[in-house]
C-alpha cells in the first residue's frame, strides 16, 4: 500500500502557513515540515509501504477545500493528496 504524502516545495509554504493559519499542529517552518515528513516517511517505509510524493500548490489546496466546503487543515491537506494523485493516475 502507498503512503501518499503532499509535497510543499519550500517557495510555496508561507501561502500553506497562511491557508493553515487555524491548524495548531502544521510546523512553523518549512524546516520543521521537512523534518516531520522525513520521520513519518522514513516509519512508512520501514513498515513495507512505498512512498508517493504529491506536488501541492496553495490555490489548488484552497480551491479543494472551498469546493468541500471545510476549513483547511492537514486532514484535508492529506485527503487533497489523494485526491490529487488518484485523479493524476487516472487521467
Amino acid at each position: 500500500m502507498d503512503r501518499i504524502q503532499p509535497s510543499i516545495s519550500s517557495e510555496d509554504y508561507d501561502s500553506f502557513a497562511i491557508i493553515l493559519k487555524d491548524a495548531p499542529e502544521f510546523p512553523a517552518s518549512y524546516v520543521l515540515w521537512s523534518e516531520k515528513c522525513l520521520k513519518e516517511n522514513e516509519n512508512e517505509i520501514a513498515r513495507g509501504k512505498t512512498l508517493n510524493k504529491v506536488q501541492v500548490h496553495p490555490q489548488e489546496f484552497a480551491d479543494y477545500c472551498r469546493a468541500c466546503g471545510q476549513d483547511a487543515s492537514l486532514t484535508m491537506l492529506g485527503a487533497f493528496a489523494v485526491s490529487k494523485n488518484h485523479r493524476d493516475r487516472n487521467a
